[in-house]
């Protein structure tokens, strides 16, 4: 099969009950991925290739699988990113899955072939996450709302009632890449664009917001 297409063993939908399924699709076609060490079948070498790493004597093998055994802890993992970034109503992270789906030449096909084949599209976790992310606030309830500007690799952080505050923005890993003393616009270059950053404000009454945004 072309590479993303489909795979020509993927069950169909609808269900026998009529509802719409599949929700959305994910890559399933020869994933490679560990093999569980404790598997005392003897193993398949020809799917295994050169995935070999020896550890303290003993072989970890890795695969190239097919299937849901590969789709579902893709989805999986989207998922679990998702509630990591807040998220807890199993049908909204559902619902924003299938919205941020991505679509292509393989997947705009008429509305019925689509939804069985693809449902939604394909998954894009990267899509799914940005936007949770984008959504995610101030955690102080007495805070002001911010407004983000981006010209370029320019980040521009001002609160709306024009508040002075520290301004502290740091990587997930804790890196502080900006710190300033208290104003009321604070504006920085990103050296490395396309990561997650935390942004966290802090006025007179302590920490006023903490946002999270993927820049």
């Amino acid at each position: 099969i072309p590479v993303e297409g489909f795979w020509p063993v993927s069950s169909r939908g609808p269900r026998p009950d009529g509802l719409q399924k599949p929700t959305l699709s994910a890559p399933a076609v020869l994933v490679p991925s560990a093999w569980n060490s404790f598997y005392e079948t003897p193993l398949n070498l020809s799917q295994l290739g050169e995935g070999v790493s020896v550890r303290n004597n003993k072989p970890y093998y890795y695969a190239n699988m097919n299937g849901t055994s590969m789709a579902a802890p893709m989805v999986t993992g989207a998922v679990a990113l998702l509630m990591q970034a807040g998220m807890r109503d199993p049908d909204s992270i559902r619902t924003l899955l299938a919205q941020t789906a991505r679509t292509d030449a393989f997947t705009n096909l008429p509305d019925a072939n689509r939804l069985n084949r693809w449902g939604s599209g394909k998954l894009n976790v990267y899509n799914a996450l940005a936007r949770q992310l984008l959504s995610v606030n101030v955690i102080n309830k007495q805070s002001s709302k911010l407004e983000l500007s981006r010209i370029g690799n320019r980040l521009s952080v001002q609160a709306l009632d024009n508040a002075p505050f520290e301004l502290v923005v740091s990587t997930v890993e804790g890196k502080i890449i900006y710190k300033a003393a208290s104003k009321q616009q604070h504006s920085f270059i990103m050296q490395s664009p396309g990561r997650l950053l935390i942004l966290r404000g802090t006025g007179k009454s302590g920490v006023i917001f903490e946002k999270h945004v993927l820049f």
